[in-house]
């Protein structure tokens, strides 16, 4: 599977290594011409949205881990 990231090289090389680990081919562009071959898009966020902006305490990351292996499990990737 080829899978588009959009941003740069030395921006994304946790994401590249992630989708490599995960048995797929990270194609890192800023070019929205080169992702029309790509079986999916991986848009990297920014910073972190406050949680008081929903009323909410600010817990840290601490669902990460789950996250990471629900996306495992959805697509069938492997932990790294």
């Amino acid at each position: 599977m080829l899978i588009a990231i959009a941003g740069k090289k030395t921006d994304t090389e946790n994401y590249v290594r992630y989708v490599s680990d995960a048995g797929h081919t990270p194609l890192v562009t800023l070019n929205p011409g080169d992702i029309t071959g790509c079986d999916a898009l991986l848009l990297p966020g920014g910073g972190d949205i406050t949680p008081a902006f929903f009323g909410e305490k600010n817990h840290g990351s601490r669902f990460w881990a789950s996250a990471r292996a629900c996306s495992s499990s959805m697509w069938g990737w492997a932990e790294p």
